[in-house]
């Protein structure tokens, strides 16, 4: 019996109920099967006789929570709220990322997080910008604050209350590349320029200094964290260790480097410097009495490559391993976030290597913008993990109640991997549960919501000459503002939205037209679907109005760039006043999402960037109309925004 000690039995009977747990995990989850197993009705509970004997097939089940937007607003109730959700789902692993940082996007700033105090470094502190319109409150919310877990110091609370669940927390500090924060507040351990000034990203592995302080920010997390409440895992995760532009807000297109360029470190080769610094942490944590030491795997392989190149790094971070006996300590990470396999950058977990391993789906990470729902990801990943001999799996990278069916999947692919059958078995069951006396409507609306968002390969993204399209690939990483906020060579920050995004569709425009008109009509019927859902009793009516809000979103959003390719085609024939209706059609619509989007998503959400997004394609809209009211020169061109956004949509980005 793998994981034995999780496993249970219980078994219900006319004379009464048993439940046994091998363990102290699996009495609870025997606890939570009991209740589960309840049947409500007009003449009360009810209890069918039976006998469950249950164990999971893998030690790790859980998600990556990423210091990011959603985390940064989650108040100690949200907390708590995410904790219980992954017991009640057997879950037993939440890897808390704790240090994070991604490039320049709103506001001017470097996007840095921080979620613990560090004891001696008061500087070491992320405030973030809220900016919204609200129409709960008929106001522009304008403010700042830091993230709750730091400003009120949540993080002993969660580990409490992840040892009550039998939850193992991994902590995670990014302590090579996403790192701005540290050697910005910190110059002493950057990483150096070709002229000897600090780069501001990135490490000097070089210098003593910096195990200096990354080993005090450890030493601080276990002392005060993992020992008083039983963890033994910690993630150093080494990821994307690239130079980039965007990394510091005092010159947002200098293209800075985390690789160190100082006397010691410049003629040294980067994979000798990457294992040597991988080591040094590793054996650090397993000398603290870390039994697990997670590291992501990409930097294994050269960018943009596929599979595991072992004559580039691997082999030599296998050997440098062995050397040090850290085989026992070092877990690696196999990640990829894609529905098709033809898409993924992970083939294999490459047992011949001989190291442990475990798999990373996602839940979609891109949640403040559009709800992705990668149940076949989570499938195919698991299958990776199984036939591999990995030890489980949790996804990347937030809680969101949203991603609830895709956590299901989660955690039915990693407690029963052949129980749990494909995504549509998974499905079925999902609406079972929550929408029992209406499935069949509810099974044809999780379908629709599929198809919103579904990913194909070897589209006319990456083959011009292809048939088709990614729903996911349109709608996300093209046509959402999103991406079209950070630094970018050759354009002005901040930039623009609008006119780059249109100026790709119109490049492939009878196709992505069709498939937006396809999405509407799909995401129209879910979102009624789930709306009727909403109002039926019998049904759990709070997630039937949150997936209608999703359902609502992908709407929007589609029929917003229906709208601009039909103002698009009005401007070039000189209609400019034909526009007004149909902007200010679209700043109504937009407006409509979100008073339904205060209503139906988490507050966390709500305030972190969710409503902003909304705000910036509203305020377009109205910036639009208004414009062409005002006859001002020259005459608007859809492709040139720049003197088109008002100061509020400046505001915005």
């Amino acid at each position: 019996m793998n994981c034995a000690e999780e496993g249970y039995r219980v078994s219900v009977t006319e004379e009464g109920i048993d439940i046994a747990g091998f363990g102290a995990n699996g009495l609870l989850y025997g606890v939570i099967t009991l209740e589960q197993l309840l049947l409500r009705d007009s003449a009360g509970l009810h209890l069918p006789l039976l006998t469950v004997t249950d164990w999971p097939d893998y030690r790790c089940r859980g998600i990556k929570q990423e210091c990011r937007y959603g985390s940064d607003m989650m108040e100690r109730a949200d907390w708590m709220a995410m904790l219980d959700d992954l017991a009640a789902r057997k879950m037993n692993t939440l890897c808390l990322a704790i240090y994070g940082c991604w490039n320049v996007q709103y506001d001017g700033r470097v996007s840095e997080y921080i979620y613990l105090p560090i004891k001696g470094h008061p500087e070491l502190r992320t405030p973030k910008i809220i900016k919204y319109w609200s129409p709960a409150e008929a106001r522009w919310i304008e403010c700042e604050q830091l993230p709750p877990i730091f400003r009120d110091n949540l993080m002993e609370d969660i580990f409490r209350r992840a040892r009550d669940l039998g939850i193992q927390i991994i902590p995670g500090w990014n302590s090579y590349g996403h790192n701005t924060l540290l050697p910005a507040q910190i110059p002493e351990v950057s990483s150096r320029d070709e002229s000897g000034e600090p780069s501001l990203v990135g490490f000097c592995t070089s210098n003593p200094a910096t195990y200096e302080l990354l080993f005090s920010i450890y030493d601080q997390i276990i002392d005060d964290y993992m020992i008083p409440y039983g963890m033994d895992s910690f993630n150093i995760l080494l990821d994307e260790v690239h130079a980039s532009s965007g990394s510091n807000a005092a010159d947002v297109f200098k293209v800075r480097d985390p690789w160190c360029s100082c006397p010691l470190c410049r003629n040294r080769d980067k994979g000798e410097i990457y294992i040597e610094h991988a080591i040094k942490l590793i054996s650090h944590l397993k000398s603290r009495g870390v039994k697990n030491v997670l590291m992501a795997c990409d930097m294994l392989q050269p960018r943009g490559q596929r599979g595991l190149d072992l004559g580039w790094l691997g082999g030599r971070l296998l050997d440098a391993v062995k050397k040090e006996g850290l085989e026992d300590t070092l877990l690696l990470i196999w990640w990829s976030y894609h529905d098709c396999v033809d898409n993924s950058r992970v083939e294999s977990m490459h047992p011949e290597l001989g190291l442990r391993g475990i798999c990373m789906p996602w839940n979609g990470y891109h949640h403040w913008c559009l709800m992705l729902n990668p149940l076949k990801n989570a499938r195919d990943m698991a299958e990776l993990n199984r036939r591999d001999g990995g030890e489980g799996m949790f996804a990347y990278s937030m809680w969101d109640r949203g991603a609830d069916r895709t956590h299901d999947a989660l955690a039915e692919y990693t407690w029963g991997f052949e129980q749990a059958g494909e995504p549509r078995e998974v499905t079925l069951r999902y609406v079972l549960r929550h929408f029992a006396p209406r499935a069949r409507e509810a099974f044809r609306a999780c379908r629709l919501m599929d198809w919103c968002t579904e990913e194909r390969s070897n589209t006319k993204f990456s083959i011009p000459d292809a048939d088709h399209i990614s729903n996911w690939d349109l709608l996300l990483y093209r046509l959402s503002s999103y991406f079209h906020v950070g630094v970018k060579k050759d354009a002005p920050y901040p930039r623009a939205f609008l006119d780059e995004a249109l100026e790709f569709l119109l490049t492939m425009r009878h196709d992505a037209e069709r498939a937006l008109y396809s999405i509407s009509a799909m995401a129209r019927e879910a979102g009624k679907i789930f709306l009727d859902l909403a109002a039926d009793s019998r049904c759990d009516r709070e997630m039937a109005m949150r997936l209608s809000y999703e359902c609502g979103n992908y709407q929007v959003l589609s029929e917003d760039w229906l709208a601009i390719l039909e103002m698009y085609d009005l401007t070039q024939n000189g209609e400019m006043n034909s526009v007004i209706p149909i902007a200010r059609g679209r700043q109504q619509a937009r407006l409509e999402l979100m008073v339904f989007c205060e209503r139906a998503k988490e507050k966390f959400m709500v305030r972190s960037l969710t409503m902003r997004i909304h705000s910036i394609f509203m305020q377009m809209f109205a910036d639009i109309a208004d414009y062409v009211e005002s006859g001002a020169e020259p005459r608007l061109d859809l492709l040139q925004m720049r003197n088109v956004l008002s100061d509020t949509s400046w505001w915005l980005r």
